[in-house]
């Protein structure tokens, strides 16, 4: 997935009618005075923007005052060292963390695209992109990419087969975008106002990464998986390649020190539990660990624990977590349970995360407490994101993520995966209609992208519409689905 994407510049180029409109948008670009290759090279000049829509942020700090005098942006907004340090945390910088750390040349514009075209691709994916031309007659061009039918499947290890992982995914998505239906809809949320009532919701959450909760200090990261893949959008702002920002699952600054030295063990900061934006539900109540759970179930005799009755090869299992024990203590993830082996064949689950055996009953997760903390970090994560918006308010622009709390999925007590976790969302795309060849959408999109070789940031908002969605006859044909076809081989992804 999302392999095509990028050849879609030259796509544009072509003379068909164009079949995407941008019916209204705005950007915002925010060029690093160190490393914006555009102002480098001189193919954009931040005054031709004009005074009403070019204004600096110059937050460096120099060792002397001649230094000062001679690096300083000489027009930078007053608005350093006057955040607030409102989560408590002992830092002053703004969310926006990187704002704080360079200087920029902040440039803004309405958008209108000379280009504009929506395609289904040979995978299948909705692909839609503009052109617009910068004052100085650089090109700035973005695309952004949904899967249409994205709906992530696992394979089940028992039968090889496919099947749905948690449930709809856009649909619980797109609850977020129908609550902003329920009263005024906020400035920074403006863009996706025609779409409440009748779009769905995509995250684009491609190259998204969360920090393995038990082995923050040695630095496992768990990076998507593709089958988990919604969407990504890129682009070029005249010299400047640049990418979506992928999903956050903690602390910016946890992630912004990770991605200042682009490398976990070069980092000077070593996160903590408390940086994740993330409730483990082992720890309201306890289970039996991953001797018996797998994150289905036990799997024992081909059958999993949750659906019959516990084979003797229980105990193999046990012995593992308990160095030879049995009959004793079953020990797994610091949980401590008695387990009399010689008649675990009469053991079975009396109900999910409950096993009864020999009267003992391991204790219940209380799933209340579990969804209490979710909705409080949910809260704690929202006031981030009002904080971000604040941030953007100071340098006039009108941007704020999206929080999503993931309470829908059902829990299971591993940590990996996304139930227990609240997700900081920079790039959405809202979309009403039905979507594939021929058909006609509208649709409205947000995008926080960074770049690629650069420090620059670009914001971008719009509102679009498609007459008719063409297919993408420039690419060849998906090989992977047809050599599945081919074989008669359907792909099972085993997580």
């Amino acid at each position: 997935m999302f392999a095509r994407f990028l050849p879609f510049a030259l796509l544009l180029t072509a003379c068909s009618p164009q079949s995407a409109v941008l019916t209204s948008g705005e950007y915002w670009a925010f060029l690093s005075e160190s490393t914006s290759f555009s102002i480098n090279k001189g193919t954009v000049v931040p005054e031709d923007w004009g005074e009403e829509d070019y204004w600096q942020v110059d937050c460096r700090e120099f060792e002397t005052p001649a230094e000062k005098n001679a690096l300083k942006l000489p027009d930078a907004l007053k608005i350093c060292n006057t955040w607030e340090d409102l989560d408590g945390d002992g830092r002053t910088e703004p969310d926006a963390l990187w704002m704080g750390q360079g200087a920029w040349h902040v440039v803004h514009e309405e958008l209108e695209p000379w280009r504009g075209e929506a395609i289904i691709t040979a995978e299948g994916d909705l692909q839609i992109g503009f052109h617009h031309r910068l004052p100085g007659g650089s090109d700035f061009r973005f695309a952004l990419l949904v899967d249409p039918n994205f709906a992530p499947h696992r394979c089940n290890a028992q039968t090889g087969e496919s099947e749905p992982v948690d449930g709809d995914w856009v649909d619980n998505w797109t609850e977020d975008l129908r609550t902003l239906a329920d009263g005024p809809i906020p400035p920074h949320f403006a863009v996706l106002e025609d779409q409440v009532d009748t779009g769905r919701l995509w995250y684009l959450n491609a190259r998204s990464y969360q920090f393995n909760p038990d082995d923050l200090e040695g630095g496992d990261l768990w990076f998507l998986p593709e089958q988990y893949e919604a969407g990504y959008a890129a682009g070029q702002f005249s010299e400047e390649d640049f990418h979506s920002r992928a999903p956050r699952w903690g602390s910016l600054f946890m992630y912004d020190q990770l991605d200042l030295v682009d490398a976990y063990e070069g980092s000077i900061y070593v996160p903590q539990r408390s940086d994740l934006f993330f409730c483990q539900l082992e720890d309201m109540g306890g289970k039996l660990g991953e001797c018996l759970y797998d994150g289905q179930g036990v799997g024992v005799d081909g059958e999993c624990a949750y659906d019959g009755v516990l084979s003797s090869e229980v105990c193999t299992e046990l012995s593992d977590c308990t160095n030879g024990a049995q009959g004793e203590t079953a020990t797994c993830d610091g949980y401590v349970a008695p387990i009399d082996c010689s008649s675990v064949d009469s053991c079975s689950p009396s109900i999910p995360g409950v096993i009864t055996c020999d009267g003992y009953e391991a204790p219940v997760p209380d799933y209340d407490r579990f969804d209490a903390c979710v909705v409080d970090e949910a809260v704690e994560v929202n006031d981030i994101a009002d904080e971000i918006k604040s941030d953007y308010d100071d340098v006039r622009v009108t941007y704020r993520p999206m929080v999503h709390d993931n309470l829908w999925r059902e829990a299971d007590g591993t940590q990996a995966g996304f139930d227990g976790w609240i997700g900081l969302h920079y790039n959405y795309v809202a979309i009403t209609g039905d979507i594939e060849v021929g058909s006609s959408v509208t649709g409205a999109f947000s995008l926080m992208m960074d770049g690629d070789e650069s420090n620059s940031r670009f914001m971008v908002q719009g509102k679009f519409t498609v007459d008719k969605i063409k297919a993408d006859r420039w690419m060849t044909d998906d090989l992977r689905a047809q050599k599945l076809e081919e074989n008669g081989n359907s792909l099972c992804v085993f997580n």
